[in-house]
């Protein structure tokens, strides 16, 4: 595929849409831009109420706009986006905390060269109070380490 310069402004702005399908639409073109320059508006977006309703306008996929912003960030996979996924295990929510386990387990899948420092991330977990979260993270080390094949460093 030809390299393009792509202006991502506009794609930023319109994750501001009224509609969500506007909305989702930008953020699937964001991560797929690979942009670091769009983590910020992907991270509000995430966290974005009006974001949290999926909808179907028969216009190829039901997702709400929160799991495409997020699907978006996976995409783009940067150290930033590691940073952005370890920061959600101390999310007030734990809805937010626990599913941060699995977007690091599968960022450390998409980019292997993050996963040493994910392995990292995790690792704390293990001294987390909240045994759920010891649990979730126990889980993807075993899968990162034993599945995927990390080596002792």
């Amino acid at each position: 595929m030809p390299v393009m310069n792509i202006d991502i402004q506009p794609f930023i702005e319109a994750l501001n849409d009224p509609d969500a399908h506007i909305r989702a639409r930008a953020a699937e073109i964001l991560g797929k831009l690979r942009s670091e320059a769009a983590i910020d508006a992907l991270v509000a977006a995430m966290f974005d109420d009006k974001n949290r309703y999926k909808f179907d306008r028969g216009l190829f996929f039901q997702k709400n706009v929160q799991d495409v912003a997020v699907e978006a960030l996976l995409d783009i996979g940067t150290k930033t986006v590691a940073r952005v996924f370890a920061d959600l295990l101390n999310h007030e929510e734990r809805a937010w905390r626990t599913r941060a386990v699995g977007l690091l387990r599968q960022l450390s899948m998409r980019q292997p060269e993050l996963r040493s420092e994910i392995v990292h991330i995790l690792q704390l977990q293990l001294q987390n109070p909240e045994l759920e979260m010891r649990t979730l993270a126990i889980e993807a080390l075993r899968a990162i380490i034993i599945e995927d094949g990390i080596s002792e460093n």
